[in-house]
Formats: C-alpha cells, structure tokens, sequence
C-alpha cells in the first residue's frame, strides 16, 4: 500500500533498517559506518520502493549520498568490505543481500556536468531521470526532501521525466517499460514521446539483454517490446490527450 504522508514513510525506513530480516542489519551498518564521514542521505530507489510497498516490497540497491572530500578516508572507512570503484566516481559494495552504490555529492552526474546547481542534499531531487525518484533522505535529521506532489504522483500511478538529461538513455528505456508492467506506470505525454522515440533507437534483443544483464527478475522479451512499442504509436499518431497506460497488463505478459 503506498504511504499517504512521509511520516508513515520515515516508519518504513526504521522498520527496514532495524530489522536483521533478510541482512538488512548489513545496510544499517553501512550507513552508520558512513556516518563517520559526515551527513549521509539515502537517495532514490529504495525510498520509492518503501513508499510504494513497504519492506517486503523493496528487493533493489540502496544508494547512499555523504558530503565528504577524502576520498582516500572512505576507501579507508569501507576496506572490510567487497567493493569497487564506478564509472561516475562512487563505489559499489556487495553485501550479502544487498547492492549498495555510495558517493560524494560532488559526484552527482548532473551536478558535475552543470544541469542542476548543487545546494545540499534537497538538490539531489533535481537530478533524476523520473519523478518517482526524486526524494531523498537525510539520516541524521530524519528530513525528507522530494518533487513537487511526489505522493500524489504515485497514488496517480504518474511517472513522468523529471530530467530528461542523463547518461544512460537504454537503461532509462528499460526501466520505463520495467515501471509499466511491474508498477502499472502511466506515463506522462513528455514521457511517452520519450520512450517511443528512444526505443525506435535500440533492437529488442538489445533491450532484452541489457535488462537480464542488469536485473536477476527480468520481465521484458521481444514480443512485448514490439506490443508497446506499437501501443505507443499508436497513442501517439492518434494524438490521444492523458497518460499513456497499457491496455492491459494481462494482454501485455501473456504474449
């Protein structure tokens, strides 16, 4: 059930990293180790997941966001850990369970290439790809910072760009269409021409292998591809007003 204030979501997080269920005590862990190097936010995805479904819900990567300048301190900090270095300057760590990206703020991909003008942890907000991951969390403060009606927006089930700027245009591709059918996404006009436009960039068996190569559930194949893609012309040619939803879930995953 998704949470209708950030009270009930602050509970959720407690609850996730209080609990030794499913190693989860591993994360609080981290995140109380990262805490040595000043602030620490938790960012993105796996606050969006804990406000859409609660701790059973979330099965992704938690990432977490320091202000910190050392990097020589945190390699130094996460030594007992399985760990490596990313192409945007912060480290993936292996849990038992769980996969866990930390960065410098400084590091944000749309801070570092001026898109958005860094002001704290809040700016993080501003630098997502979709609107439902626009929301952060500041461990020590409990405050949370989000997009504008970012509840609302997932009552609604509407997912919309909220940078269109990013460096990752396949994988922005197959998430949209992970969102769709996991989550029944409907997608913002902005987002639909997005998507149409980008999938007609890349072959179905190149979407397909990215989201097996990136995600252990994988969801899509080349004929469900080629069934949205012709949805999404078809809404589009029509120039049909409203968000663009599939016709039906069903119809879609039995094909």
């Amino acid at each position: 059930m998704i949470v209708n204030d950030f009270s009930a979501l602050k509970k959720r997080i407690g609850r996730f990293l209080n609990s030794k269920k499913f190693e989860r005590d591993e994360v609080f862990d981290l995140v109380e180790l990262s805490q040595k190097l000043g602030r620490v936010a938790i960012f993105g995805g796996m606050l969006r997941d804990l406000c859409i479904g609660g701790n059973r819900f979330f099965d992704s990567d938690v990432d977490l966001v320091f202000e910190q300048h050392d990097r020589g301190n945190l390699e130094s900090l996460l030594k007992e850990y399985k760990f490596k270095l990313n192409a945007f300057g912060g480290y993936r760590i292996q849990l038992k369970k769980w996969h866990v990206d930390i960065w410098n703020i400084e590091n944000t991909w749309a801070f570092k290439n001026n898109l958005v003008k860094m002001d704290g942890f809040k700016s993080l907000t501003k630098t997502t790809f979709f609107n439902w991951d626009a929301i952060v969390y500041e461990v020590d403060s409990g405050d949370i910072h989000s997009a504008e009606n970012y509840l609302m927006n997932l009552h609604e089930y509407y997912l919309d760009i909220n940078l269109v700027d990013n460096p990752n245009t396949l994988g922005t591709v197959v998430r949209s269409l992970r969102m769709m059918i996991k989550l029944n996404a409907k997608l913002s006009p902005e987002l639909r021409d997005y998507l149409f436009y980008n999938m007609g960039k890349f072959n179905s068996d190149v979407i397909v292998a990215y989201e097996r190569q990136k995600y252990w559930r994988a969801t899509l194949s080349s004929e469900i591809i080629s069934n949205i893609f012709f949805n999404l012309k078809y809404h589009k040619a029509n120039q049909l007003s409203g968000a663009f939803e599939l016709p039906s879930k069903q119809y879609i995953l039995d094909l």
